[in-house]
């Protein structure tokens, strides 16, 4: 019945079947006569329909199908109780059938790069969901429904012709990581700063030029990605950030290096290449965390460019033992 498929035990004990990176057209009928089998990887391969036989696979609870051809997938997904992770990034996708809606255990599904512009009615039935990841897709919107997500953890839909977030994006309360780059918003989305749980943030390749002072209102912060805007000034209360590690802002329009990143205590990454700053502050030695600094392709004339070869360490030590003349 299953000769010479693989099938092996994954760490957590499942009974898994790796068919990816194959060249598979379709997926072996036997397959769907392993009526035990929890974990299925069909990803990497040509396939252009996934058949409605998936629904005799009554224990499934990961699907990867990621990286085929699928235009659609089977209503039979629906009939599927255990599934809890879907993985069909990667396709030809142009709409998601109702039947995945019907996955009231699904905690992550996966459907970034695709042709979707609509989500089917009923998302609001996925109460376990707690990662969806949509980025790069023809989406106008965040879909109606995701907002009414309890235990949404991350939230992906960078690079979808979106112009806002909704206003109920705030209900989102246990939301973590939020990325929205390379979407189509002229200003900074302010829903975001009463997303209090929040630690990352993704918002980069968007036209906004301002970042509104309630920014400091996110106290877990621990990435902020804000490259490729229209800054020139941050605000005075990102001091208040104590824990955020990674800030990127390179391609924007800073003419001066931002005296506040001097004081975030926790910075261990900051890249600011790409504008217009000519001096680094002394001060920037207090952020002692430091050891990835990135200001290539600015008009830097302070520190000598002998100083600036030596790396963030070199950099570092110089404009504490120039602090310390002052």
């Amino acid at each position: 019945m299953a000769a010479g498929l693989n099938l092996q035990r994954t760490v957590d004990g499942l009974l898994y079947l790796n068919l990816s990176n194959q060249g598979l057209t379709s997926i072996p009928e036997e397959v769907f006569d392993i009526t035990d089998l929890e974990s299925i990887n069909v990803s990497h391969n040509k396939l252009t329909s996934i058949p409605e036989a998936i629904g005799r696979l009554q224990k499934l609870s990961r699907l990867d199908a990621g990286g085929n051809k699928l235009t659609s997938l089977p209503q039979a997904i629906g009939t599927l109780p255990k599934l809890t992770h879907l993985y069909v990034y990667d396709n030809k996708l142009t709409k998601l059938p109702t039947g995945v809606c019907l996955l009231l255990n699904l905690e992550v599904l996966s459907a970034f790069n695709n042709n979707l512009s609509t989500f089917p009615p009923g998302v609001e039935k996925l109460q376990k969901l707690r990662e969806l990841y949509v980025y790069d897709n023809q989406l106008t919107e965040v879909p109606p429904g995701v907002c009414s997500l309890p235990n949404l953890e991350v939230l992906s839909v960078g690079r979808n012709p979106i112009r806002r977030l909704p206003d109920d994006v705030t209900r989102l309360t246990r939301l973590k990581d939020l990325s929205v780059p390379n979407c189509q918003f002229d200003e900074f989305p302010r829903q975001v700063l009463q997303l209090k749980t929040l630690e990352k943030l993704y918002a980069g390749g968007n036209k906004f030029d301002i970042v509104p002072g309630e920014v400091g209102n996110l106290q877990h912060l621990l990435d902020l990605a804000l490259e490729h805007n229209l800054l020139r000034t941050l605000p005075s209360t990102m001091s208040h950030l104590h824990n955020l590690r990674e800030v990127l802002l390179r391609n924007n329009k800073f003419d001066t290096f931002p005296k506040v990143l001097c004081e975030l205590p926790a910075m261990e990454k900051l890249n600011i290449s790409n504008n217009n700053i000519t001096r680094l502050p002394t001060a920037l030695h207090r952020a002692d965390k430091l050891k990835d600094l990135v200001v290539s392709g600015n008009p830097l004339t302070y520190p000598p460019q002998d100083v600036r070869t030596q790396g963030t360490d070199g950099t570092m030590a110089f404009l504490k033992q120039e602090a310390e003349k002052g």
